[in-house]
């Protein structure tokens, strides 16, 4: 090398943050966010340097992070045993941050590698790479060896590093680092690799969308109070069947709309949304599962959806812990079901807009449907659908409190046996029964149409057509002035 011997010594500090290392290379130090201070020494005045990094040791591309020119005045000088002197140069490239897109994992813990070069002269020429040490006390090393008469150059590659020029920097998954006051991103935030998550542990709000691809296992933004945008998860689990982590432990709101998907879902799997702290959403709520039987959880806290909710389940599904206090849908609820359910919407009282209820089935079950128990207002129309319930039953059956429905109730190819639904004065703005092939009673209760909402019953060639026509005289005895269409029932059968 004749005398082109650059000495490094890096000092790792993360701005604002007590985190110094003890040893220069294999450093572990807090978080990845923050900033560094990678400064050193050199025979040269005037020298300029180069800081780069990659996210493994044997990578080919190399990105610059900082450069450094030498000063022109000498810093110290080494007094060697022989009586010559060794002048040197300081360089402090000052405090940079290494992007979180050069990091990677290994072992469990994050890591990063660092080498600082000297760019050739000329063009195609050589750059040397600066000597690296293992301590920071490296003169502690070579004064000996000068001492007793050996050469500096020769002592500072005794005491170097045996990974020279490179260093590597460790930091553990989960920054340790404390975070200062309020950290907004203006804008989108796209999650698509866990490496970008320690360059996001601190961030407070998000103005736009915050997205998690599927890609991300372990998501936890610990600092994350806000959304101003869309919440959009892909919770679909491991390639192992394990389930998928989404940690947002303070994330309080969200302005628009929440999208959470999961395909694959592993047999007696469990999905759990971890939001305890979620309490107001602005927009829709949509939750699309394939796979499964499953077990969901999660949005505890939240009582009100001021959008519209949306859920589609593939197979059994219990959600007696998935939006457990939620109180009032705004706008329409639809639930789409492939299986058994149960706990669903234990608390719920009041639906906005419209409800849609409908199954896949195309033969009657032998269970029920758990869940709806507290509802008792629809504003829009209610809609069951290919249902596969022949009755709802139990302590607390479904639907069991209901008193009205606003627009429409409608019971479409369903397997139901009666006509139960509601509170025995339930009000409607209207009612069509179509194509229900096992309804065959309509008690005598104190159902009630209001104003002119018409009634339609078609196809339901077990019903009665004496219980319609006692139904229709009550009706207009109350002073119900719609329109009716009968058809399709049985006029064979007799009314007591």
């Amino acid at each position: 090398m004749n005398r082109l011997v650059s000495v490094l010594l890096l000092v790792l500090l993360a701005a604002t943050l007590a985190c110094q290392s003890a040893t220069i290379n294999n450093t572990e130090v807090c978080g990845i966010e923050g900033t560094r201070q990678f400064a050193g020494y050199t025979y040269y005045a005037g020298q300029r340097m180069i800081v780069r990094a990659a996210p493994s040791r044997g990578s080919t591309v190399w990105t610059d992070i900082g450069t450094a020119t030498a000063g022109t005045t000498i810093a110290w000088t080494m007094h060697n045993r022989d009586g010559s002197t060794e002048s040197f140069y300081a360089w402090d490239a000052g405090q940079l941050r290494i992007p979180a897109n050069l990091w990677s994992i290994e072992n469990g813990r994050r890591v990063t590698y660092v080498k600082t070069v000297v760019p050739p002269s000329a063009p195609g020429g050589n750059e040397f790479g600066l000597i690296t040490f293992d301590n920071p006390n490296w003169l502690d090393c070579v004064t000996p060896y000068t001492q007793n008469g050996m050469r500096f150059q020769d002592a500072v590659l005794r005491c170097s590093s045996p990974e020279r020029p490179i260093v590597r920097i460790f930091a553990p998954l989960e920054s340790t680092c404390p975070c200062e006051g309020a950290q907004p991103v203006g804008g989108d935030v796209n999650l698509t690799s866990p490496v970008q998550l320690a360059g996001l542990r601190c961030v407070t709000d998000i103005t736009g969308n915050l997205t998690v691809a599927a890609s991300v296992d372990g998501a936890r933004l610990p600092s994350l109070r806000s959304i101003g945008g869309d919440l959009n998860l892909d919770l679909t689990p491991l390639a192992s069947g394990a389930p998928r982590v989404v940690d947002l432990p303070v994330l309080a709101s969200i302005g628009d709309d929440v999208d959470i998907r999961a395909s694959g879902v592993p047999a007696s799997g469990t999905l759990a949304v971890n939001l305890p702290a979620m309490a107001a959403i602005g927009g829709d709520v949509s939750v699309t599962l394939t796979g499964g039987p499953v077990t969901l959880t999660g949005l505890s806290n939240v009582a009100r959806v001021s959008g519209a909710l949306g859920l589609d389940f593939s197979a059994d599904t219990s959600a007696a812990g998935f939006l457990p206090a939620l109180r009032g849908v705004d706008g329409n609820l639809s639930l789409v079901a492939r299986g058994a359910l149960s706990g669903v919407l234990p608390v719920l009282d009041t639906v906005g807009g419209n409800l849609s209820v409908s199954h896949t089935a195309t033969a009657a079950r032998t269970d029920t449907l758990d869940g709806f128990a507290a509802l008792r207002t629809v504003g829009g129309s209610l809609s069951l659908s290919s249902t596969p319930w022949t009755a709802f039953t139990g302590a607390t059956p479904a639907f069991g409190q209901l008193y009205n429905v606003g627009g429409v109730l409608r019971l479409l190819g369903t397997q139901l046996s009666g006509f139960e639904l509601g509170k025995p004065d339930l009000s409607l703005g209207a009612l069509t029964i179509t194509d229900n092939p096992r309804m065959a009673a309509w008690p005598l209760r104190n159902v009630r149409l209001r104003g002119a909402g018409d009634l339609q019953v078609l196809s339901d060639a077990k019903l009665p057509t004496c219980r319609i026509e006692a139904f229709l005289d009550a009706q207009m005895t109350a002073g119900w002035t719609g329109t009716f269409t009968v058809d399709g029932t049985d006029d064979a059968a007799v009314c007591e």
